[in-house]
């Protein structure tokens, strides 16, 4: 299965290939990279990763003690491939890390998950976005630095109404 799409703004690699099913968190899964450390990150695709309802369960679930798939699945009530395609974007962005494999008691290998995010900061001042991910070792990652823009309407196609409210011109 491929791994470089996007829900919300299509790659040029992936215009050429046939359509493949949205990524339900919209994060690009090729600009993850392919080691484990963590890469810099769009602040929406930054966003998007934290504020994805099973993303968010398996992080929380994960904070306090490592668990395992099975685990998270069964008592979050999540599906286990979304729950393994969570864990695997969580993995790559490096908020959640592999700290113990287990052996079960039918023999079966299993992999214990630790959330590595302590606390997660989302600003939105002046029509400009910043992310900030506070990591449980003291390091923290800032996504869009700088202040970053981020212009949903193009100001030629809108016109202000009175009370400062957008309207999208009509075409």
């Amino acid at each position: 299965m491929p791994d470089s799409y996007s829900l919300y703004a299509p790659t040029e690699a992936s215009d050429a290939s046939p359509r493949i099913p949205p990524n339900p968190i919209g994060v690009s899964l090729s600009r993850l990279g392919s080691a484990m450390e963590a890469i810099p990150l769009d602040p929406i695709e930054a966003s998007r990763l934290i504020m994805d309802t099973y993303a968010a369960k398996i992080l929380v679930a994960c904070s306090r003690k490592p668990k395992h798939a099975l685990e998270l699945s069964s008592k979050l009530s999540i599906p286990i491939a979304a729950c393994y395609r969570r864990i695997h974007v969580l993995e790559k962005a490096g908020l959640l890390k592999a700290v113990d494999r287990a052996l079960t008691q039918q023999g079966k290998r299993i992999v214990l998950y630790q959330s590595m995010l302590k606390n997660a900061y989302i600003f939105f001042e002046g029509g400009k976005l910043r992310v900030r991910f506070q990591m449980v070792t003291g390091v923290t990652q800032d996504f869009g630095g700088e202040w970053k823009e981020i212009k949903l309407i193009e100001e030629e196609e809108e016109e202000r109404t009175p009370g400062g409210l957008l309207k999208p011109r009509e075409r």
